[in-house]
């Protein structure tokens, strides 16, 4: 019977450390798309560092997860 608990508390480590990410990833891209609409409006340029800085977030996150998630196994 403990592998039945040891197996519902791997599976709400990894929920959790998945929720982690996502929390990570959408705050970044949320950050790159204010930041991006508060430079294109000071610097009267169009969507060009929305577009900039929403790329380096999901890129830098993406990197980050994949990094992360090797070095746990």
């Amino acid at each position: 019977m403990p592998a039945i608990g040891f197996s519902v508390q791997s599976k709400m480590k990894q929920a959790g450390l998945a929720m982690r990410y996502v929390v990570t990833m959408a705050l970044s891209c949320v950050l790159a798309v204010f930041g991006g609409l508060a430079l294109d409006d000071w610097l009267n340029s169009a969507p060009l560092f929305v577009l900039a800085l929403l790329a380096y977030a999901v890129g830098s996150s993406l990197y980050m997860m994949i990094k992360k998630l090797g070095a746990t196994e």
